[in-house]
């Protein structure tokens, strides 16, 4: 699931670069996201009928945010 999610990672990451200041890194929100894909890959719960990307979606989204706010 991770390797297969990278994209997710960037793509979030570049978007939500477009609406932060120039000093802020990608290569710091890729990190971030890729704390999240993990943490979404060991908390995801197949049975429950959501799909992977749904639910990585917020987690990487919200590592990002965490990361930035520290």
């Amino acid at each position: 699931m991770m390797e297969e999610h990278q994209g997710l990672v960037r793509s979030l990451a570049w978007a939500m670069r477009r609406s932060l200041p120039e000093n802020v890194d990608i290569e710091d929100l890729i990190g971030y996201g890729h704390v999240g894909l993990a943490e979404a890959a060991r908390d995801f719960d197949p049975t429950r009928g959501n799909q992977f990307s749904t639910f990585a979606y917020y987690r990487i989204r919200g590592a990002m945010c965490d990361g930035l706010s520290k």
